[in-house]
């Protein structure tokens, strides 16, 4: 399982119409796994996309700014903080049930604090991501 999957194998149809059924985690990037999903790497999608990611118990998804793109997320189960603002000093708790929606270049760090459960969201996205800014150089900038 590598950022590498070619995500196109797990897509049906065409015409317009494209189904991905269910799956298990297929990639991972940043200590987060993520089912195929869809968005323009796979369905080519112009506008949107939308995945499911997985942070293992007691996991860490390292601090990181989204360059150009927003994300909004759904807790499907589990609790999550977010540490963030300059030098990652606030925080929010999340739990299964709750909404968030990420602006563009707001540096964030994601940590699943339990050690026996995941923590499972829904994400979706623009189609394309433009970059991804990440911990070392988080940590050297205040935004």
């Amino acid at each position: 399982m590598g950022e590498s999957e070619d995500l196109k194998r797990y897509v049906e149809g065409g015409d317009g119409i494209s189904v991905i059924r269910g799956s298990s985690n297929c990639r991972s990037w940043n200590n987060i796994q993520y089912k195929p999903g869809v968005s323009a790497k796979n369905v080519g999608s112009k506008n949107l996309s939308m995945n499911v990611a997985t942070i293992p118990p007691g996991g860490v998804a390292y601090a990181h700014i989204h360059v150009g793109f927003e994300v909004m997320l759904y807790l499907l189960e589990g609790r999550v903080r977010h540490e963030y603002g300059d030098g990652l000093k606030k925080t929010v708790e999340n739990e299964a049930g709750d909404f968030r929606w990420w602006l563009s270049w707001r540096a964030r760090m994601r940590v699943n604090g339990r050690t026996s459960f995941p923590t499972t969201e829904l994400r979706a996205g623009e189609a394309t991501r433009y970059g991804v800014i990440h911990d070392t150089e988080v940590r050297a900038r205040k935004v």
